[in-house]
């Protein structure tokens, strides 16, 4: 079975995609309409972070976890 990566923002799922090229994707379009920047990357327990800060300093987290359905964990 293919695996799917689930993508996160402040622990609100946003989408779910067949490629974690997409999956990334998806997390960078969605802060650009509003000039986000990059700020930190983490992984962790097999779960990637991303964080996206603005000019005023709000901040945007961003999850992906990988996940492979129909499988027992």
């Amino acid at each position: 079975m293919d695996k799917v990566y689930v993508v996160s923002r402040n622990d609100q799922i946003i989408g779910v995609f067949t490629s974690h090229r997409k999956a990334v994707e998806a997390a960078i379009m969605e802060t650009l309409p509003f000039s986000y920047a990059m700020t930190d990357y983490a992984y962790d327990f097999g779960v990637e972070f991303y964080t996206f800060t603005d000019k005023s300093g709000t901040e945007q987290t961003y999850s992906i976890q990988e996940f492979t359905p129909n499988e027992w964990a």
